[in-house]
């Protein structure tokens, strides 16, 4: 699950760094911050709807870049996060 990279690279991909999933998790997920998935397992389906009301989120508050949503100095996106799950 998410945050478990050590658990990932001894047992699927050893040659990778946790550093290097963090970052693959992120962009696909696209948020820069994984701390709203903690352990967190995601099946294809559902990487590609988190991706896709992340990038939603972020074009609606100016907050997207890169390819993922990053929280500004405002809170804009914990904002309209909360703002949608209402």
């Amino acid at each position: 699950g998410v945050g478990e990279w050590g658990k990932i690279k001894a047992n699927l991909l050893p040659k990778w760094e946790a550093l290097q999933l963090r970052v693959k998790a992120s962009r696909l997920i696209g948020s820069q911050s994984l701390a709203r998935y903690p352990h967190q397992k995601f099946t294809k389906a559902e990487v590609e709807a988190e991706n896709a009301k992340n990038k939603m989120l972020g074009e609606m508050t100016g907050c997207w870049k890169a390819g993922v949503l990053v929280e500004d100095d405002n809170g804009s996106v914990a904002l309209a996060l909360k703002d949608l799950e209402q």
